[in-house]
């Protein structure tokens, strides 16, 4: 048969209990040796919303780099990526919460000309997602314009030299 004394190791809480189970009578004991147990958290682990955004906007990430902590910040703090669908979720804290995460996000972004263009549409992006989506159109969009302005100079620059070779 199974032995629990042996198995137990000698500085179990097994003395606390005097071999009892928890009970209502006992109660008090028990949740003395369940917060011993599980102590709880220090005051110095909390760390706030405005902590964790300063964290983020500190970095000197791309819209990439910074979207995934973002992400976690939200999920962190329970707010949910979500479009406010009626006029009574749109007034719960939450959502507030969102937008305020949304304008420092975009506001610790980088790029000056992608924070710049989505700074004049912020009212129209009302998820984290739609605004991360947002960012890589507009950096797709000046990479095809800077790809563009390559192109032409080196378009100049044959006619250039086909001038200077009929000379």
């Amino acid at each position: 048969m199974f032995d629990i004394a042996a198995y137990l190791p000698s500085n179990t809480r097994e003395y606390k209990y005097e071999g009892k189970n928890p009970t209502e009578d006992n109660c008090i004991t028990f949740l003395e040796v369940f917060r011993d147990e599980f102590p709880e958290k220090r005051t110095e682990d909390k760390v706030s919303y405005e902590a964790e955004m300063a964290k983020l906007l500190q970095g000197e990430n791309d819209s990439t780099e910074s979207y995934q902590p973002g992400v976690k910040i939200l999920r962190w703090f329970g707010i949910k990526d979500q479009v406010a669908t009626t006029p009574m979720i749109g007034k719960k804290p939450e959502i507030f919460l969102l937008e305020v995460f949304i304008g420092k996000w975009i506001r610790g972004l980088s790029r000056a000309r992608t924070r710049t263009k989505l700074i004049e549409v912020s009212d129209e992006l009302p998820t984290l997602t739609s605004t991360y989506r947002k960012v890589l159109n507009i950096e797709k969009a000046e990479l095809e314009l800077e790809k563009d302005k390559q192109a032409r100079g080196k378009g100049k620059e044959i006619v250039w030299l086909r001038k200077c070779a009929r000379l």
